[in-house]
């Protein structure tokens, strides 16, 4: 992102305003107010009521429709969740081989494929989106937020909400340059972790903005949500480096590799619950499972000697029910070791 891009996007974070010439005269659009947003709520409900028995589209009937003729189906669903993980896969890639320049370059021209696949099928499946009941009722209530929120250069609101339908004109206007401008997810990133922003986030982090949290955009809530993030990001203990924390990619890859540090420690946690004695105290062990999958998924977070050792004694119970400590497979096989190393022990004695 150049350095104008970035400034014209801070600047309009900062004031929260958006100025636009029509007709000759400029308009501006200010952060609609927490009546605006309640009155434009109660337009949304009531247009959700209003079409519910009508014969427009639900979002259930418009994913039903698109089975029906073959646009979309279950495997569909499959395969984006299996696309995000190999997405994810490749940014852990990434960050553990930032070093590698090749290696990540490579990594990165297959993320961005894969992106580029998941917003084709995104595409698919809501091409009916914008003429549901619930999409329809969504725009209704942007209109109505936008329209009453549009002040003329005498600081004079516009619209009342009587008049709102019967100029659509300039609020369109201000839509479409909403839409035009879009920021991205990259782009609020890069906001959040270079200047100039980030020196003011740094000075008045709560209060950046000059408002209540209630009363951000909801641009400026997705700046502060960044902000955030990096500062977390800055923070902790294992913090990594900073061309980690400069790469999108890389810095999802470090995100998602501690949460899955964080799932195997819980479910060995889990596991060490599961392989302890039984509330009789007789020295049984069992284990509760409710399916292969479950044991499968407990087995994957062990490592290899844990892993044999419990893969033993889930056969072992699933066969037997509970057993005796000492008749547990691996707890059979260590027995038989030591009594197999005291007898050789004791014969180096003797020699």
């Amino acid at each position: 992102m150049d350095d104008i891009r970035k400034n014209s996007i801070i600047n309009r974070l900062s004031t929260g305003m958006v100025y636009l010439r029509h007709k000759g005269k400029i308009y501006k659009l200010v952060p609609p107010s927490r009546d605006t947003r309640a009155l434009s709520e109660m337009i949304y409900q009531e247009t959700l009521y209003n079409f519910k028995y009508n014969n427009m589209l639900s979002r259930e009937k418009a994913l039903i429709h698109l089975k029906a003729r073959g646009m979309w189906s279950d495997s569909d669903d499959q395969k984006i969740e299996e696309i995000n993980k190999v997405i994810e896969n490749q940014k852990i890639y990434m960050y553990k081989n930032n070093f590698k320049i090749k290696e990540c370059a490579s990594a990165r021209k297959i993320i961005l494929g894969l992106e580029a696949e998941l917003q084709k099928k995104y595409t698919i499946r809501y091409l009916f989106d914008d003429i549901t009941i619930e999409g329809l009722a969504e725009y209704t209530r942007n209109m109505y937020i936008i329209g009453l929120s549009i002040y003329n250069d005498t600081d004079k609101r516009v619209f009342s909400i009587d008049s709102i339908n019967n100029e659509l004109e300039l609020i369109n206007l201000f839509l479409a340059y909403l839409s035009k401008e879009f920021i991205t997810t990259q782009e609020y990133r890069e906001i959040a972790r270079t200047e100039p922003f980030r020196s003011l986030w740094s000075i008045s982090k709560h209060n950046v903005f000059g408002a209540a949290p209630v009363d951000l955009t909801s641009d400026q809530k997705n700046l502060v949500m960044y902000c955030r993030m990096y500062d977390n990001v800055y923070e902790h203990p294992e913090r990594p480096s900073e061309k980690v924390i400069d790469d999108d990619y890389m810095l999802d890859g470090w995100f998602a590799e501690k949460r899955r540090e964080s799932e195997k420690e819980l479910k060995k946690k889990q596991t060490d619950s599961m392989v302890k004695k039984s509330a009789n105290n007789a020295g049984e062990f069992g284990f509760v499972v409710s399916s292969r999958e479950e044991a499968d998924d407990i087995l994957k977070h062990n490592d290899i000697d844990s892993r044999m050792k419990i893969k033993s004694r889930i056969e072992a119970t699933k066969k037997y029910g509970s057993l005796e400590e000492k008749d547990l497979p691996d707890m059979k096989l260590e027995l038989r070791n030591k009594a197999m190393r005291e007898a050789s022990e004791k014969i180096k004695g003797k020699k």
